[in-house]
C-alpha cells in the first residue's frame, strides 16, 4: 500500500484493520466456547454430534457476527465521521469488504476446529498457507496494472473464499460424514443468502430516510436486526438449533420470573 499509494490510503487499511478485529471479536469468544466440545465429541468417537457442532458453529458464528457487522455497513457514513475528524479516503469501502471478508471466513472456522481434531492437519495446514499466501502477489499484481486501492481486499475475498472450499473438501476426504453438498446448499450459499437480502433491504430503507443521523442509525439498526433475526430463525437454522435455541430463551425467562418472585417477597 506504501509502495503504490501513500501512508493516507494505508491510514485508512489501518483503520478498517482495526475495526474488523474488534467485530470479529464476538464470534471468536463464541467458538472459544464451542471448540473444546467439538474436539470432545471426536475423541469419544460420537462423530455424528462432533459433525452437528461443528455445523452449528459455522451458522451461529456467523450469524453473531453478521448481528454487529451489518448495522455498521448500514450506517458507515455516519458512524465513520461520528468517531472521526476527517476520514482518510476509501476508509468506508476499505471497512466493507473486511467485514465480508470476516464473515466468509467464520462461516468456515469451525471445519478448521474439526480438522485439528484428527489430528491430521499436515497437508491441511500446507494447502491453507500457500493459498493465504497467494494474496500478496494477486494484490501486487492488481495494484500494479491500475486497480484503486481497495482492489487489494479483492485479493483477499478471493483467498478467503478459495480457503473455505478447500476447508470443506479437505475435511470430507478424512470424514466422509461431511458432505461437501450439504454445506454449499444449507450451510454457507443460505447464511450468505439471508444476510444479502437482509442488507439489501436495510439499505433500501436506509437511503429512503432523509439524511443520516442518530435516529436514522438506530432505526434502521432496529430494522435490520428484526429481519436478521427472523430469517436466520426460520430459514437458517436447523430444527435442532431451533429447538436448542427455544430451550434457551425459556431457560432465560423463567429464570428472570423466579428473580422477579423474589424481589416481591
Amino acid at each position: 500500500m506504501n509502495l503504490f499509494f501513500g501512508t493516507v490510503v494505508n491510514a485508512a487499511r489501518g483503520i478498517s484493520v482495526q475495526v474488523g478485529s474488534l467485530i470479529n471479536s464476538f464470534s471468536a469468544n463464541f467458538m472459544m466456547a464451542m471448540n473444546p466440545q467439538i474436539t470432545k465429541s471426536y475423541a469419544v468417537g460420537d462423530l455424528y454430534r462432533s459433525k452437528e457442532l461443528v455445523y452449528a458453529g459455522c451458522r451461529f458464528s456467523f450469524y453473531l457476527l453478521a448481528v454487529i457487522s451489518l448495522p455498521i455497513m448500514i450506517n458507515i457514513t455516519y458512524i465513520l465521521n461520528l468517531w472521526l475528524v476527517e476520514v482518510p479516503q476509501y476508509t468506508d469501502i476499505f471497512l466493507i469488504l473486511t467485514i465480508v471478508c470476516n464473515l466468509l471466513y467464520a462461516i468456515s472456522s469451525p471445519l478448521t476446529t474439526a480438522m485439528q481434531a484428527t489430528g491430521r492437519i499436515k497437508w491441511f495446514q500446507v494447502i491453507i498457507c500457500i493459498v493465504m499466501l497467494t494474496e500478496l502477489p494477486i494484490a501486487y499484481l492488481l495494484l500494479s496494472i491500475g486497480y484503486p486501492p481497495y482492489s487489494v481486499l479483492y485479493a483477499s475475498l478471493f483467498v478467503t473464499l478459495l480457503g473455505v472450499l478447500i476447508r470443506i473438501v479437505l475435511i470430507s476426504r478424512i470424514l466422509p460424514i461431511y458432505e461437501i453438498r450439504y454445506y454449499v446448499t444449507h450451510i454457507f450459499s443460505k447464511n450468505i443468502l439471508i444476510v444479502f437480502i437482509t442488507y439489501c433491504i436495510a439499505y433500501i430503507l436506509h437511503k429512503k430516510m432523509e439524511q443520516d443521523s442518530f435516529f436514522t442509525a438506530v432505526l434502521s439498526s432496529f430494522i435490520l436486526e428484526l429481519i436478521l433475526f427472523s430469517l436466520a430463525y426460520l430459514c437458517g437454522l436447523s430444527s435442532t438449533e431451533r429447538y436448542v435455541v427455544n430451550q434457551k430463551l425459556v431457560t432465560i425467562l423463567e429464570s428472570k420470573r423466579r428473580k422477579n418472585k423474589q424481589k416481591n417477597i
